[in-house]
């Protein structure tokens, strides 16, 4: 809210943490996590692990990325209380309801979670592959697998060098978005002349648990 608030991220922390873990298996570790939407950032905070509470909370005291947003807003009568605090990026906080009632920031925040930065990401993901493979692309195992494999190889790693590039996100840095990833991926199979797999007619959202998705979550990737 671009004022001062008085409170760190680690004593927000502090107050939520039970909550969080035991309402909406939310698992704190010394990765700094919006609580809205999921999205989690690396950083300087973080290049060593954390070996106790304490140093945890100083990483989520480090982490730029993170908004302390009231619940009530101040000019409603908010205050500035743990009680009141709600840590999440900045995207989450534009987003988030402003009124004087606590339940509906809180219906917000339970929408938020069955609609979080990972479940979007994956309908972007299935998306991006019916656009740019629409005669072949049918979302089964067999293709997703297929997919991964050739995502995640040297000589797709090597190709695409040369022909795409990152995109710098106010906000997350220099990221690569599915549209540049799979875009990439249709015109490397163009050029090698690589038919999807036919497999069977069962679709599939396994995919979350292929090399690829790890690929596609590395938001500040520096390649």
């Amino acid at each position: 809210m671009g004022k001062n608030i008085g409170i760190s991220n680690g004593t927000i922390l502090d107050y939520w943490q039970p909550w969080l873990e035991e309402n909406h298996e939310f698992l704190i570790t010394d990765i700094p996590e919006c609580w809205g939407c999921r999205r989690t950032w690396s950083g300087p905070w973080n290049k060593e692990e954390a070996t106790t509470w304490q140093e945890l909370k100083n990483m989520w005291n480090a982490c730029k990325s993170l908004v302390r947003c009231h619940i009530v807003p101040d000019s409603l009568g908010g205050d500035n209380s743990p009680d009141n605090l709600f840590l999440m990026c900045r995207a989450c906080h534009d987003e988030a309801p402003d009124t004087s009632f606590r339940d509906v920031f809180f219906k917000w925040f339970e929408y938020k979670q069955k609609n979080n930065c990972w479940v979007q990401q994956k309908n972007e993901m299935k998306m991006w592959m019916k656009v740019y493979l629409p005669d072949s692309w049918r979302g089964t195992e067999e293709q997703w697998r297929q997919v991964s494999d050739i995502m995640t190889s040297d000589e797709f790693g090597k190709w695409y060098v040369g022909h795409v590039t990152s995109h710098v996100h106010a906000q997350h840095g220099g990221i690569f978005k599915f549209s540049t990833r799979i875009g990439a991926l249709a015109k490397f199979m163009e050029v090698k002349g690589i038919q999807l797999a036919e497999g069977s007619d069962h679709t599939s959202d396994e995919f979350m648990d292929l090399p690829l998705w790890s690929l596609f979550n590395k938001w500040t990737e520096g390649e």
